[in-house]
């Protein structure tokens, strides 16, 4: 049967009618979806409130030295990140193995430390570019150390952004040499010890 309209109050009236259990799907849909993102807000809430509130109301000083060990590495703790790394593990109390480039930033580190936080520090110049002879030396400085606690640091990248293929063959060695060998041979220098403290 045809049905002719001639107002469009009258069309929207019987669309109206016909699409009312459709709206209903879109009202139950778009429900679902609001729960949903009210229930992940909730839970990232209570994380924040896990992670960050709570451990201050505890008491969050936690006593690394005793938990770990009085000893912990930082590599490339002379900048940036390492550096921050390397004074707040000091702000705890924790002596500290510098293990960075170049002896003077390792030496003025080494007494900023000591001076800043009252605590002892051995200050290593190493080029983990160098590779397998770095780790020798490196073992020689740490071995009568109680170690708790390792920052896995250092770190090189390219010059500028460029294609891997452009990347010279020496730079390849070095991220190689400084990002992967560093961070487990000093893992696998380190870790034994932990193991045998439970830590």
């Amino acid at each position: 049967m045809a049905l002719a309209v001639d107002r469009f109050g009258l069309l929207f009236a019987e669309l109206s009618e016909n699409l009312a259990s459709f709206q209903e799907c879109l009202a139950l849909v778009g429900s679902v979806y609001v729960a949903r993102k009210a229930l992940n807000a909730a839970l990232h809430l209570c994380t924040a409130i896990r992670t960050y509130a709570l451990p201050s109301i505890k008491g969050g000083n936690v006593d690394l030295c005793s938990a770990y060990g009085p000893w912990a590495v930082v590599t490339g703790s002379t900048h940036g990140i390492g550096k921050a790394f390397a004074q707040e593990l000091a702000s705890f109390g924790l002596n500290i193995v510098i293990l960075s480039l170049g002896n003077e930033d390792c030496q003025k580190m080494a007494a900023f430390l000591e001076k800043m936080f009252n605590v002892r520090t051995v200050a290593v110049s190493v080029d983990f570019n160098e590779g397998k002879p770095v780790f020798e030396q490196i073992r020689q400085h740490i071995k009568d150390k109680e170690i708790g606690i390792l920052v896995n640091n250092v770190g090189v990248m390219y010059d500028y952004p460029q294609y891997f293929l452009d990347v010279p063959y020496e730079k390849l060695w070095q991220l190689i040499h400084v990002n992967v060998a560093a961070a487990t041979m000093m893992t696998h220098m380190i870790l034994p010890q932990m193991v045998e403290r439970n830590i």
